[in-house]
């Protein structure tokens, strides 16, 4: 809301298929980011992930985002 923003990097499609033990939870993956996000700030998320529910567990505590919100001002 004030303009200030958490980003991550979720690679998941390419990994799953090449990297399979590198493939955590949603659980973990919110579970190792939790010491470095602020509750209720907005967390911008680059991901592959076409499953958008993966992300539920963060959801819940920030202001999650992807590119798709983007698509009317990206034109």
């Amino acid at each position: 809301p004030d303009g200030d923003f958490d980003t991550l990097h979720v690679r998941r499609n390419d990994f799953i298929r090449q990297y399979k033990s590198c493939v955590i939870s949603s659980e973990k993956l919110f579970n190792n980011t939790e010491k470095e996000l602020t509750p209720g700030r907005t967390v911008f998320i680059a991901t592959d992930e076409r499953d958008k529910e993966y992300f539920r567990p963060m959801a819940g505590v920030y202001d999650v985002v992807f590119l798709d919100n983007f698509k009317e001002e990206l034109g």
